[in-house]
């Protein structure tokens, strides 16, 4: 008798890993079909789309502009003029692991898997992960920044385009083409033209280590995240708030100094803030000249 028992349990135990083994298998078929199906309408990785282009502008028979839109302002940078600091910083917050990642933050997918799966079952947990520049890159130059698409569907393109997007091209190219599309508010676009916006100032003057550079260029690496919250005009304790945590994660992260971080965290941001509207109205009033 005692032998059967054996073969009995022998068999259950078996009977029981087979079946798992199968309902895996059934799993895994899903989740391949489910993706396969959702990379069927995925965009192709292009230089064209992930440069950043000028605005209109019209010019005379001898090249000079006489018209230029006074809605919207682009500075174009290559890699080599954007601040190292503000390349630290911007790491820092955004991508910790950019330089050595592979397009993709698993991290990131993590969370966006579980928090997929939650806000189907819970209304208050809204679906989201911490995605790599790669991805944030794909997301606004191929997704409307994720307006008007489905999310589960856009965040799985998203992955496949970023491991796309780091294999043909260099982790310094991917963060020009990163920085020169970011939307602020303001009318400014891209890095460049937002430094000029804020502080009147260009990528060389943000050469030297001052506080005042510091400070400010903490600022802008935080901006990014949400330019119409942080606005420097409109929401000052706001982006003064903002640019505190940026402060503490480069303190942490090595690149500014415990007196550099306790001096930026009491520099007064509105030190070299301009005038506001200030580029539109010169604008303006260069636009009327040729009327």
């Amino acid at each position: 008798k005692k032998p059967k028992k054996k073969h009995r349990f022998r068999n259950f135990f078996l009977g029981f890993c087979g079946l798992n083994i199968f309902l895996v298998i059934m799993v895994l078929f899903a989740a391949c079909m489910f993706i396969r199906a959702r990379l069927n309408s995925m965009s192709v990785i292009d230089a064209q789309y992930l440069e950043t282009y000028d605005t209109s502008k019209i010019l005379d028979k001898h090249g000079n502009i006489i018209w230029e839109p006074t809605d919207k302002r682009v500075e174009i940078l290559e890699y080599e003029e954007i601040p190292k600091l503000y390349v630290d910083a911007l790491v820092a917050v955004e991508d910790a692991g950019y330089w050595t990642s592979p397009g993709i933050s698993y991290k990131g997918i993590g969370n966006m898997i579980y928090t997929t799966i939650a806000s189907r079952f819970d209304d208050s947990i809204k679906a989201r992960g911490g995605s790599s520049i790669e991805q944030q890159l794909i997301k606004n130059v191929y997704y409307n920044n994720g307006e008007g698409y489905e999310t589960t569907t856009r965040k799985i393109q998203e992955i496949f385009l970023a491991l796309q997007l780091d294999r043909n091209f260099s982790k310094e190219e991917i963060l020009a083409f990163y920085v020169n599309h970011l939307e602020y508010a303001e009318g400014a676009a891209g890095l460049g033209q937002v430094m000029k916006t804020y502080f009147g100032k260009t990528s060389d003057d943000y050469e030297e280590r001052t506080i005042e550079n510091i400070t400010e260029l903490a600022y802008l690496a935080g901006l990014s995240n949400a330019p119409s919250a942080f606005n420097l005009y409109t929401n000052p304790e706001r982006a003064r708030e903002r640019t505190d945590v940026v402060l503490s994660v480069m303190l942490e992260a090595g690149i500014i100094t415990q007196s550099e971080y306790r001096e930026a965290k009491n520099f007064d941001l509105s030190t070299n803030l301009q005038e506001r509207g200030y580029e539109a109205a010169e604008q303006v009033r260069r636009n009327q000249k040729w009327k």
